[in-house]
């Protein structure tokens, strides 16, 4: 039970933060990554066309702990992975490349990495504020399972 009010809690935090802060949930996203203090910052250019595209941050016994990605290659970075024992627990996506987060994901991992619950938040209207708050239980009917094999 106490879980479950955690999840809500967290998830009524983001919620209210977005009405609150038109823009992005951790600040403007609309520019480039740099260095950060006590973070050493990796970069990649993956298209090898000059352009870096993924920006890897590590601690300071090298566990990633964020990584930012330019995903359609438009100069700036779209998708935000916060990590933690190097899986994501919380992923922001611009989705409709304005500069501003419309889609977060919360994954709940147990202690043996397995991945518990997850949900998205998705901002329908920003200039309404409307959102669309989905949880994904991994379940899949037996005919979709069956496809996968």
């Amino acid at each position: 039970m106490t879980k479950k009010i955690i999840i809500i809690g967290v998830l009524l935090i983001i919620g209210l933060s977005l009405l609150l802060n038109r823009h992005a949930f951790f600040g403007s996203k609309n520019v480039i990554p740099r260095e950060e203090l006590n973070l050493r910052l990796e970069t990649k250019d993956s298209k090898k066309d000059g352009i870096t595209d993924n920006w890897l941050y590590r601690d300071q016994n090298g566990v990633p702990v964020k990584w930012i990605r330019d995903s359609i290659h438009a100069g700036r970075p779209d998708k935000w992975s916060f990590l933690k024992d190097g899986k994501a627990f919380l992923d922001e996506e611009d989705t409709d490349h304005d500069g501003k987060v419309d889609v977060i994901y919360l994954t709940i991992w147990d202690s043996q990495g397995i991945k518990q619950r997850a949900f998205s938040f998705t901002v329908q209207d920003k200039e309404s504020n409307v959102f669309f708050l989905r949880e994904d239980t991994g379940w899949q009917p037996n005919e979709r399972r069956d496809k996968r094999k």
